[in-house]
């Protein structure tokens, strides 16, 4: 009888602890208070949600709902997410991430892409060019004005290579390769096939601004 009654109370006092980590971790989501979440590659989750901790999500991993209260949250290449939250945290993103809805606040500030962007190199890039061409100076000022800049050069060549991106015939970029005196020099352009050329300042271009993706 002892053994018997000594056998329910264990019985009852491991059934709630093998219930509770149940409950907070499923075929699909993982969900913690207190430590970080690593989302292994390739894999797909609904829910990866922390208190205290960060959450990293491996290339190509995906998931729905990803939060956190006090940690960072950070996307490998190919991570495709439905929404993203974190309160006292940063965001980074790889290549080609891909964030379906929005990232809601950080530290109070909005995070995410503005609508007319796609998340490429950790940044928001808009996905069209601009409406109508101008100088280097004038899309400079354009792009700083929206909380931005014009592109890297050989950024912007890989983002011309990225599915359903159509650049301009030339594009600027924000590269300056020669400078012949005051006000005078050229910036690096870059065509839809990626080729990089350079073209005066002061001629006229479309382009396109890179804004981050906490603004």
């Amino acid at each position: 009888m002892r053994i018997t009654l000594l056998a329910l109370a264990l019985s009852l006092a491991i059934s709630p602890a093998f219930a509770g980590d149940k409950a907070d971790r499923d075929e699909n989501s993982i969900d913690h208070v207190n430590g970080s979440i690593t989302a292994e590659a390739g894999h797909s989750y609904d829910d990866l949600s922390t208190v205290n901790g960060g959450i990293s999500l491996e290339k190509g991993a995906r998931a729905k709902d990803v939060s956190t209260v006090n940690g960072g949250l950070s996307l490998d290449d190919d991570v495709q997410v439905e929404n993203l939250d974190t309160v006292n945290g940063g965001i980074h993103t790889g290549e080609n991430c891909r964030i379906e809805k929005d990232a809601e606040t950080v530290n109070g500030h909005g995070a995410g892409c503005r609508p007319g962007t796609q998340p490429f190199a950790g940044a928001c890039w808009q996905s069209s060019p601009s409406e109508s061409a101008a100088t280097a100076p004038v899309a400079a000022a354009a792009c700083a004005g929206q909380g931005g800049s014009l592109p890297e050069a050989l950024e912007l060549a890989a983002f011309s290579q990225v599915p359903g991106v159509e650049l301009e015939a030339e594009e600027w970029s924000g590269d300056i390769p020669v400078v012949s005196g005051p006000n005078v020099y050229a910036v690096v352009v870059v065509d839809n096939s990626g080729a990089i050329g350079f073209a005066n300042a002061s001629s006229t271009r479309k382009y396109r601004c890179v804004i981050p993706i906490v603004v």
